[in-house]
C-alpha cells in the first residue's frame, strides 16, 4: 500500500528518527530517514494515528536493505517481525 506519512523508529540505542513511510505491507516497509541504518539492525517503528479514532500503528521490524537516494536522504527496506 502506498503512503507518504510520517513515521517515528526508535532504535536500539533509544535515540528517536522521524522520518516518512512510503510503502506498508503485511512483511514490511519502506521507510525514508535522514540516517543510514544499518542493515540487520532492529528498530520499533510507529505510525501515529491522525484523529485518534484508530490506535497508532506499532511494530518491531529489522531492517533489510538500506540505499542512499541523495545527500543526508536514505531509503530502509524494513522487515516486520511484530505488530503491537
Amino acid at each position: 500500500m502506498k503512503l507518504d506519512t510520517p513515521i517515528q523508529v526508535k532504535l536500539d540505542t533509544g535515540n528517536y528518527i522521524e522520518g516518512t513511510c512510503l510503502d506498508l505491507s503485511v512483511n514490511g516497509m519502506q521507510v525514508e530517514l535522514d540516517r543510514a541504518i544499518n542493515a540487520g539492525e532492529c528498530i520499533e517503528a510507529c505510525i501515529r494515528s491522525e484523529m485518534g479514532i484508530v490506535p497508532d500503528l506499532v511494530s518491531k521490524a529489522t531492517v533489510v536493505r538500506t540505499t542512499q537516494i541523495e545527500s543526508g536522504r536514505y531509503l530502509h527496506g524494513v522487515q516486520i517481525q511484530s505488530m503491537q
